[in-house]
Order: C-alpha cells, then structure tokens, then sequence
C-alpha cells in the first residue's frame, strides 16, 4: 500500500478544517440575528415585561457562541472559533451597557449570572480542549505560549 507524504496528509487535514467558509459563518449569523428578532412578537403578543425578552435575546446569543466556539474547537476552524469568541464578547458588553440600564436589579443580577456562567463555561471547556489539543499536538506550534492561534 502507498505512503501518501506528510504535505498531502498536512493539506487534506487543512482542507477539513476550513469546512466553514466565511460565507455560510455569515448565514448562520444572519439566522441567529433573526431568531432572535422572532422573539419581538412573543413579547408583544403575550404582553411580556420587555427585560424577559431582551433576556431571552442574550441567553440566545450567548448559547450560539458557546455553539460556534465548539463546533470551532471539534472541526479545528480556527474562524467559527473568532467567531464564537466575537458574539461571546459582544454579548456581554451589550448587555453591561445597554440591556440592563434601566432594569431592576433582581432582572439585573439574574442577566449577569447567565452571562457570567455561559462566558466561563465557554472559556473553561475552550481552555480545557485546546490544553489537550497542544499535549496530543493536533495544534501547531506557532511561538505562542500553547502554540494556539485564536
């Protein structure tokens, strides 16, 4: 049986990992920006304090860059990773600045726990995978201190 080179090999992996274009990152973008204008009319139709459905709003786009960051992590694209990690932070300074202005502070610390434990879960399972990833050297070395490019 044939030897295929380390090139080869090298250059289907990387054709793998790029499986997600920037294109259809930014469909599914788009989707996720629509979802969660579809929450508008349930809060309007069932006459819903407003803070319910920014919060529904965020916990949809904090969930979504949890998605993103994992599937970024399982299929090595280094994109759907940024991307992950993008919705992620803006998410949160959305909701520091703007969502919770003029919120009490019950609705308040409720939005910010949700944030908080989505931000850390995101961060404990990408740290976790991408240690394991550097030990197995499935990552490549990039003179960074874990040898991971974000």
């Amino acid at each position: 049986a044939p030897v295929m080179p380390a090139a080869v090999v090298n250059q289907d992996h990387r054709t793998k990992a790029n499986t997600f274009s920037k294109l259809s990152v930014a469909f599914i973008v788009l989707g996720l920006v629509l979802l969660g204008a579809s929450i508008v009319p349930f809060v309007v139709y069932f006459d819903l304090p407003a803070a319910l459905g920014v919060l529904a709003f965020d916990t949809l786009l904090m969930t979504s860059a949890l998605v993103f960051t994992m599937l970024g992590i399982i299929h090595s694209s280094q994109l759907m990773r940024r991307t992950g990690l993008i919705i992620a932070l803006c998410t949160v300074v959305k909701m520091m600045v703007i969502d919770t202005w003029e919120f009490d502070p019950l609705t308040k610390a409720i939005a910010y726990v949700v944030g908080g434990a989505v931000c850390l879960a995101i961060g404990a399972i990408y740290s976790a995978v991408m240690k394991r990833m550097a030990k197995e050297g499935s990552v490549q070395q990039s003179g960074s201190e874990m040898g991971v490019n974000f």
